[in-house]
Protein backbone atom coordinates (compact mmCIF):
# COMPACT_ATOMS: atom_id res chain seq x y z
CA UNK A 1 0.00 0.00 0.00
CA UNK A 2 2.77 2.48 0.92
CA UNK A 3 4.06 2.04 -2.79
CA UNK A 4 1.35 3.35 -3.93
CA UNK A 5 0.61 6.81 -2.40
CA UNK A 6 3.47 8.98 -3.73
CA UNK A 7 1.67 8.08 -6.91
CA UNK A 8 -1.61 9.20 -6.05
CA UNK A 9 0.37 12.33 -4.51
CA UNK A 10 2.71 13.04 -7.99
CA UNK A 11 0.46 14.83 -9.51
CA UNK A 12 -0.24 18.03 -7.12
CA UNK A 13 3.61 17.59 -5.80
CA UNK A 14 4.53 18.03 -9.75
CA UNK A 15 2.71 21.51 -9.40
CA UNK A 16 4.79 22.70 -6.67
CA UNK A 17 7.73 25.25 -7.66
CA UNK A 18 9.71 23.50 -4.34
CA UNK A 19 13.06 25.58 -5.30
CA UNK A 20 10.84 28.66 -4.39
CA UNK A 21 10.36 27.27 -0.86
CA UNK A 22 10.48 30.05 2.11
CA UNK A 23 10.92 29.71 5.45
CA UNK A 24 9.00 31.59 8.37
CA UNK A 25 10.02 35.08 8.93
CA UNK A 26 10.01 33.97 12.62
CA UNK A 27 11.99 30.22 12.07
CA UNK A 28 13.90 29.48 14.63
CA UNK A 29 17.76 29.49 13.85
CA UNK A 30 18.40 25.61 14.68
CA UNK A 31 16.69 25.23 11.54
CA UNK A 32 13.23 23.92 13.01
CA UNK A 33 10.95 25.40 11.19
CA UNK A 34 8.29 24.84 8.02
CA UNK A 35 9.18 25.84 4.68
CA UNK A 36 6.17 27.03 2.06
CA UNK A 37 6.69 26.48 -1.44
CA UNK A 38 3.82 27.95 -4.90
CA UNK A 39 2.15 26.01 -6.99
CA UNK A 40 -0.69 26.15 -8.96
CA UNK A 41 -3.69 26.41 -7.31
CA UNK A 42 -1.89 24.84 -4.50
CA UNK A 43 0.92 25.86 -1.52
CA UNK A 44 3.75 22.80 -0.31
CA UNK A 45 4.54 22.48 3.09
CA UNK A 46 7.84 20.61 4.16
CA UNK A 47 10.36 20.13 6.87
CA UNK A 48 13.20 22.82 6.71
CA UNK A 49 15.37 19.75 9.10
CA UNK A 50 15.09 17.36 5.81
CA UNK A 51 16.72 19.57 3.13
CA UNK A 52 18.50 16.97 1.15
CA UNK A 53 16.95 14.22 2.35
CA UNK A 54 15.56 12.04 -0.97
CA UNK A 55 12.30 10.82 1.05
CA UNK A 56 11.41 14.19 2.64
CA UNK A 57 8.32 15.04 4.10
CA UNK A 58 6.18 17.00 2.05
CA UNK A 59 2.42 17.93 2.42
CA UNK A 60 0.70 19.70 -0.59
CA UNK A 61 -2.70 21.53 -0.11
CA UNK A 62 -5.24 23.45 -2.39
CA UNK A 63 -4.85 27.79 -1.59
CA UNK A 64 -8.41 27.95 -0.15
CA UNK A 65 -7.29 24.93 2.20
CA UNK A 66 -3.90 27.02 3.40
CA UNK A 67 -5.68 30.12 4.02
CA UNK A 68 -8.20 28.76 5.91
CA UNK A 69 -5.69 27.27 8.04
CA UNK A 70 -3.93 30.52 8.67
CA UNK A 71 -6.72 32.44 9.47
CA UNK A 72 -7.50 29.88 11.94
CA UNK A 73 -4.08 30.09 13.60
CA UNK A 74 -4.34 34.06 13.73
CA UNK A 75 -7.82 33.71 14.78
CA UNK A 76 -6.48 31.40 17.82
CA UNK A 77 -8.58 28.64 16.79
CA UNK A 78 -6.10 26.01 17.41
CA UNK A 79 -3.74 24.98 20.90
CA UNK A 80 -0.59 25.53 19.98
Amino acid sequence: MRESIPEILAPLTDQVDWDSAKKARKSFANGNCVELAPGEGVVGFQDSKQEGMPDRTRLVVETGVAAAFFAGVKAGEFDL
